[in-house]
């Protein structure tokens, strides 16, 4: 199913489903070439859109979770709430761009960036889905 309409790995695992083609086999419905999982990019692009979601999600409880906490702080220091402001956000980070190799390990190191990025600048869940789409090719 993850092969068929896949530009890249179509036409070797249809011959794969016949017998093994030259280094490519195919196992347990998935598309090996030697000792190393072939990955379809259309998988690759639905798992970030897939993880920068839960990472908003995540995001989002952890702040307010913070947010919390820092006005209970504020309140029991001063009695008043103190507005926090947005440090850091004088200057410009930008995410690096994921050229689509078929690395899980590269693709990890790369959303843990993001990840990093998205935290520091305090990125909404929406921009967050927005700039990876933009980022990952």
């Amino acid at each position: 199913e993850l092969y068929k309409e896949d530009e890249d790995f179509k036409d070797t695992y249809s011959k794969c489903l016949i017998r093994p083609y030259g280094d490519f086999l195919v196992k347990d419905g998935y598309l090996f070439r030697g000792n190393q999982l072939c990955v379809p990019k259309c998988t690759l692009k639905a798992q970030v859109e897939y993880l920068a979601k839960e990472v908003a999600k995540l995001t989002k409880m952890k702040l307010n979770e913070l947010q919390g906490s820092d006005r209970e702080e504020d309140v029991s220091s001063s009695g008043t709430m103190k507005p926090k402001a947005n440090e850091g956000s004088d200057f410009k980070v930008d995410i690096p761009t994921f050229e689509g190799k078929n690395d899980p390990d590269e693709f990890l190191e790369w959303l843990e960036t993001v990840e990093r990025v998205f935290d520091f600048k305090d990125v909404s869940g929406e921009k967050k889905v927005k700039i990876v789409a933009l980022k990952f090719r």
